[in-house]
């Protein structure tokens, strides 16, 4: 099924991609990761958003949609008032207002591997490791 999904995106994230080349923009599975500068990447989101939903009648999942900010001196209510401020300013992003995104100045996972400063990473394989201990113990 992951074949057959990768298969079917990739000719619109593929077009999407060829007029976004400030964005490197990566497929695993079911996900799209896009690095670059905020405004370069959400142009980039709207337009694949927009672009799946034509000619997919598929919609980026919310829950999944997550800004982070590496290396900033950003606090999170910092970060998200950019984000927010970013979005709402420009009309050709409206479609990304609503989707309510996750932010994150410390880390987020990527691909299931966390990203980010180093307390954070810690933390997470700590909690993974807990989980995976637990499950074991069952």
């Amino acid at each position: 099924m992951t074949i057959r999904f990768a298969v079917t995106v990739h000719p619109s994230v593929g077009r999407v991609c060829e007029r976004h080349l400030g964005c490197k923009v990566v497929g695993i599975c079911d996900d799209i990761f896009m690095i670059a500068r905020l405004c370069k990447a959400l142009p980039c989101a709207a337009e694949m958003k927009k672009i799946l939903k034509a000619d997919l009648k598929m919609d980026l999942n919310v829950p999944k949609f997550n800004v982070f900010f590496p290396g900033t001196s950003f606090s999170l209510d910092t970060a998200r008032s950019a984000l927010d401020l970013a979005v709402r300013a420009d009309p050709s992003l409206a479609d990304l207002v609503e989707m309510k995104a996750g932010v994150s100045t410390d880390g987020m996972r990527v691909a299931g591997v966390p990203v980010g400063v180093d307390a954070w990473v810690k933390n997470f394989v700590t909690k993974k490791a807990r989980s995976v201990f637990t499950d074991v113990a069952k």
